[in-house]
């Protein structure tokens, strides 16, 4: 109740839990209680305010991921030391750390049975308090050295729900197995089959205790990765944070295989959105830092060079991520199709996965989409397609003629429909229009002036560009560039922006009527 929470307010209690916390990292009965209840207090701003205040209680939070990552750091030394490649593998080089325990002990009984419950309670209150908190993120992104650590975690989740993939996956084919032979002894013997099956009924109902018990460790997992993830995504929207991951083989590859991990069954919907969601960040860094990277000729270039090998292994991750995400573009759940079209916004401008891309036709998946009824997948979808417009190869694929008209036909409708209601997605419709329709050496994704050159059809025009436009297209865009002229207070506001560009396409347009 109101009154309620005003009490725990004036007592301070979410402070006192989070110092709480760092004192009772021996007692992880008193530690998960506290770890409840302040990540449900976490969820009401008052509370996060609180916590805000000082960084010593953010700091305490933070201290339980560090503990329990420092008993999954000593598990995989021993793992390494039993002569098995060490799955933290490239995780050192992600921050640098000062490592001054070396007592090998820790980490023999790791995971304990309260790891992932924690886990997961810790990691949302983390969550939480860097969603729109740009400081926190800083904080506990590089001030307290949580990269590496939840690397590591992220890798344990993602090892232990591949194995569990594996054995579902086993056990599955052995049942189908024993039902197959079981449906063949059915038909010499029906008696012997009834026997069976008590004998199969008895067995199953003596370990359904067990049972259970896996399956409740399974679903803390499964909520520790999902928290775990999320916590990642809100750290990499600080550029030096997302930086610093991205250019990491072993980010990508985590979030790769726990992509195959959550695509499989329906009932992991959300690990599958929290995985995309990561995905978004952690791919614009990714992206952003190869094409900087590859500007070796740029003076001014101080982007640290990585060697061939790594960047080739980074392209290879990055094409590997887009081609499995092309899988998700038609998902029941919206906010997955949104995330995956906001993924592939990232990386179609890498040239690797553009040609993948249209290879498997996931041009026509997006040109589809653009009739969806939800206008953020629309603005997504549309951004992707501007960096695939702005291809010649891709370019070529999208000016096929069916898919070409279903694409002047949907955008046609969409400004109908959106008019001025958002001048960002109109703007970025007459982007992919003008990049369709100029010759193919002046049309640029990274493009931000347009002057009126680009409307003239000169020597250099690319036939290929020559399109039967719906006339209801040219109509639409002379009535929006007529209310920007009025609307517009500068060159450079959202309306200036938006009629340089249209002015381009629809001079391109009556050329080519």
């Amino acid at each position: 109740s109101g009154s309620g929470r005003s009490q725990l307010l004036n007592f301070k209690i979410a402070c006192r839990l989070c110092s709480m916390q760092g004192m009772f990292l021996g007692y992880p009965d008193l530690l998960l209680n506290c770890a409840r209840v302040t990540a449900k207090l976490s969820l009401f701003d008052p509370f996060r305010t609180q916590i805000n205040s000082r960084s010593a209680y953010i700091k305490s939070i933070v201290g339980v991921v560090l503990e329990e990552a420092d008993g999954c750091s000593k598990l995989m030394e021993g793992i390494s030391k039993g002569g098995s490649q060490s799955p933290s593998d490239g995780i050192d080089d992600l921050v640098d750390t000062n490592d001054d325990d070396d007592d090998s002990s820790k980490g023999s009984d790791w995971p304990s049975w309260h790891t992932w419950p924690l886990l997961s309670r810790v990691c949302f209150t983390l969550g939480n308090l860097t969603t729109t908190n740009d400081s926190n993120r800083k904080l506990i992104g590089l001030e307290c050295k949580i990269l590496k650590p939840l690397v590591l975690l992220l890798q344990a989740c993602t090892g232990s729900l591949t194995q569990l993939r594996e054995n579902s996956l086993l056990q599955t084919t052995k049942l189908t197995s024993e039902n197959n032979q079981k449906q063949g002894r059915s038909k010499n013997d029906k008696d012997g089959s009834e026997s069976d099956f008590k004998q199969i009924s008895n067995s199953n109902g003596d370990d359904d205790g067990d049972e259970d018990a896996d399956d409740a460790a399974e679903v803390e997992l499964r909520d520790a990765t999902v928290k775990l993830l999320r916590l990642l995504a809100n750290l990499s929207i600080d550029d030096t944070v997302g930086s610093t991951l991205a250019c990491k083989n072993q980010t990508i590859s985590i979030l790769l295989e726990l992509l195959l991990c959550a695509s499989d069954t329906k009932d992991q919907e959300e690990l599958l959105l929290n995985v995309i969601a990561a995905c978004t960040n952690i791919t614009y860094y990714a992206c952003q830092y190869l094409c900087e990277v590859a500007d070796v000729s740029d003076p001014h270039n101080k982007i640290p060079q990585l060697e061939k090998s790594t960047i080739k292994k980074l392209e290879k991750n990055l094409l590997a991520l887009s081609l499995h995400l092309s899988h998700c573009l038609f998902h029941e759940n919206e906010e997955i199709v949104l995330e995956t079209a906001r993924v592939l916004g990232n990386l179609t401008r890498r040239k690797q996965v553009l040609d993948s891309l249209v290879s498997n036709r996931t041009d026509e998946a997006l040109t589809l989409l653009l009739g969806h009824t939800n206008i953020e997948i629309v603005t997504a979808v549309t951004g992707a397609l501007v960096n695939m417009s702005a291809d010649v190869d891709s370019r070529r694929s999208l000016l096929d003629q069916d898919c070409c008209m279903n694409l002047l036909t949907s955008f046609a409708n969409i400004l109908r429909k959106i008019s001025f209601k958002d001048i960002a997605l109109s703007t970025l419709i007459c982007q992919v229009l003008h990049n369709l329709l100029a010759p193919a050496d002046r049309s640029n994704s990274n493009r931000t002036e347009y002057d009126d050159d680009d409307g003239e059809v000169g020597a250099d025009f690319d036939e290929d560009s020559v399109i039967d436009a719906p006339p209801v297209l040219l109509e639409s865009l002379l009535e929006l560039l007529e209310c920007a002229e009025e609307l517009k207070q500068s060159e450079d506001d959202m309306y200036g922006s938006f009629e340089r560009v249209a002015k381009c396409v629809t001079k391109l347009l009556q050329d080519r009527s």
